[in-house]
């Protein structure tokens, strides 16, 4: 299977073929972007523009899985990708008597934060945790690329 490949927001990076992909815009602008599996996993990316605090989006995206899900349970941790450490958090909370995993990863972008997030029923995020980091490190790759170009 032939990956596709986006390319908005100032990056670009390779999804699988059959996965649906959404933009969400304001003013214009693309903020948001959701990559959607046939199963319903999801890999999405927003913008926060003009943000510097890593910390504080990684907490207000924690926040609001503790205020939509009982049962939360979060790790902190770090997402190495080339060499750098960027700061994550995985909640795992149930859903319709599923066991749901979703990791969040906070990647700075010039003056803004990247907030990736990835989602899934627990068993197949096991499955799809290295399309996602395929994904996230492909997106990291045209940031990286992006800054040696000026």
């Amino acid at each position: 299977m032939e990956p596709g490949v986006y390319r908005g927001m100032n990056l670009q990076f390779r999804y699988p073929e059959n996965w649906k992909l959404t933009e969400e815009t304001e003013q214009g602008q693309v903020n948001a972007v959701n990559v959607e599996s046939p199963d319903h996993a999801f890999f999405a990316i927003n913008r926060y523009r003009n943000a510097s605090d890593a910390e504080a989006i990684l907490e207000e995206a924690v926040e609001a899985m503790l205020s939509e899900y009982d049962n939360v349970e979060e790790e902190e941790g770090t997402l190495a990708i080339q060499g750098t450490e960027y700061p994550m958090r995985i909640v795992r909370f149930y859903f319709l008597d599923l066991l749901v995993a979703c990791q969040f990863v906070a990647i700075p972008d010039e003056k803004d934060q990247l907030l990736f997030q990835f989602q899934a029923e627990d068993r197949d995020y096991e499955k799809l945790h290295l399309v996602f980091q395929a994904m996230v490190h492909t997106a990291v790759d045209s940031i990286k690329k992006r800054g040696t170009e000026k």
